[in-house]
């Protein structure tokens, strides 16, 4: 036994049953799935924390330490908070930048600490999530998003049972040119922040098709830096860096994950590529002309994207 072998146990810690506790979060086993759930007293504890230090210049050792841990324990259910759990663990153990002993400067968890806010700023009950028998099959419902940019716009297909459901297209527009820091002109060097931007934006405008339900949802792009972005969460550039943020708080806000990144050629992505292109400059009173094998009545039109639609920008 463990206790045989030396190593302490606390026994009166430990629980039976269906529904048992872990580090601030409760999972209950049902039949056919596990829910797990972050109190809202817990939720708001760390949020009041964030809040509390962004009032700040500096931040106390004790104190960093301590907002890292109860962090940290919710990462263990929020896998897209670990990145940013990285970033809070570096700051402990870099250089203090010139702060006053045993401090650090709270600039130096602005990254972090504004997407966590994001994240915390809206949430006002329990936290829960949902790991059905059948996610974990993978027989969930099957969706494909199809995604291309161009310098002047974007363009996106949801196919769900192998069948077009929707399709969105959207100019690139100056408030994403000056968010993004673009140049203020259409121009093929922005092209791999305009094709993160694409599989962003059809993320979250179709959110709703499965933000409350697991189902296996398929990204395509002919992009490979949009791609790996994506899949590692780990962007090479102030810009990506931005728009990977974005994506996961998303994902950290719905019960659903990516399954699959997949990399099509660019001779395949004809619609998606089609549609990144409506917007393109044919005179100002020409219309946009969609493709014509897209029946007009699926066409998703997107939302606004004004600076409250960037959830992670410091504010």
């Amino acid at each position: 036994s463990w206790t045989v072998s030396g190593v302490p146990l606390s026994i009166k810690k430990g629980e039976v049953g269906a529904t048992v506790g872990w580090i601030g979060i409760t999972a209950t086993v049902h039949s056919r799935a596990v829910v797990a759930s972050i109190t809202a007293a817990r939720i708001a504890e760390v949020r009041e924390l964030a809040e509390s230090i962004s009032g700040t210049n500096v931040i106390a050792l004790k104190d960093l330490r301590s907002f890292t841990g109860k962090v940290q324990s919710l990462a263990s259910l929020l896998f897209v908070w670990r990145p940013f759990v990285h970033m809070l663990y570096a700051t402990i153990h870099g250089p203090h930048g010139g702060a006053p002993m045993n401090c650090w400067w709270t600039k130096q968890i602005e990254v972090p600490l504004t997407w966590l806010r994001a994240f915390l700023r809206p949430q006002t009950g329990n936290l829960i999530r949902t790991f059905s028998l059948e996610a974990y099959m993978r027989k969930g419902a099957r969706m494909v998003t199809s995604t291309d940019a161009s310098p002047y716009g974007i363009g996106a297909v949801l196919e769900e049972s192998n069948a077009i459901s929707s399709f969105l297209a959207d100019a690139i527009h100056a408030s994403d040119r000056q968010g993004l820091n673009l140049a203020a002109e259409p121009s093929s060097r922005d092209q791999q922040a305009a094709e993160a931007l694409a599989i962003l934006v059809a993320l979250r405008e179709w959110a709703p098709r499965w933000r409350d339900r697991r189902i296996q949802l398929s990204v395509r792009t002919d992009n490979v830096a949009a791609l790996t972005m994506l899949t590692r969460m780990q962007p090479h550039s102030s810009t990506l860096g931005m728009l990977v943020r974005e994506i996961a708080l998303d994902v950290a806000s719905s019960a659903y994950a990516p399954d699959e990144a997949i990399h099509i050629p660019g001779i395949a992505n004809k619609a998606a590529d089609a549609l990144s292109r409506v917007h393109e400059p044919r005179g100002s009173s020409a219309p946009p002309i969609l493709p014509p094998y897209l029946p007009a009545h699926l066409q998703h039109q997107c939302s606004p994207r004004p600076a409250q639609w960037w959830l992670t920008r410091p504010r």
